[in-house]
């Protein structure tokens, strides 16, 4: 078994959702660390790794390639279809997520009503808000959802080490 690691940079607004929310007020919500830090989680990497190779194959499909790349071979990686999967992926976590996260520790200890978890959160995210849209170009009812996005610039690295 060959061990990777990886590591990845949101150069624009990131939804690492959770698929929950928090009250009324998020519909999809970040997935936080116990320190109150963002982290990519493994099944969400994992299920866009998977749709990219589907894509691939579709491009196969399309160019007359289809003998060279098929299904079978996307579902030995990723499984599916009584296939256990091959691919074993971690969460991803902040680069250097320890010296964030001690230094993270001290602050929220000294001055506890300023490093708040809504406050952190609200520090590095944005609140945006989507709705679906008809075929005449209308809204459709009851279609807003609220999302919380990461902002730009953070780097995110796993591999074969998980962090607890």
């Amino acid at each position: 078994m060959k061990k990777l690691t990886i590591e990845i940079q949101n150069l624009s607004p990131l939804v690492l959702s959770s698929g929950s929310g928090v009250g009324t007020i998020i519909d999809s919500d970040i997935e936080w660390d116990k320190n109150d830090l963002p982290y990519f989680p493994a099944k969400r990497l994992k299920g866009l790794l998977r749709e990219s190779a589907i894509e691939a194959k579709e491009m196969f499909d399309s160019s007359g390639l289809s003998k060279t790349f098929d299904i079978s071979n996307v579902e030995k990686i990723f499984g599916g279809n009584d296939e256990e999967s091959k691919l074993k992926i971690y969460n991803l976590y902040l680069k250097n997520i320890d010296g964030i996260s001690k230094g993270l520790s001290h602050f929220k200890a000294k001055y506890k009503d300023i490093f708040t978890s809504e406050k952190i959160k609200n520090a590095i995210t944005q609140i945006r808000q989507q709705t679906a849209i008809d075929d005449s170009g209308i809204a459709k009812d009851n279609s807003l959802r609220t999302l919380r996005a990461l902002n730009p610039g953070f780097s995110f690295r796993g591999g074969d080490n998980p962090c607890v």
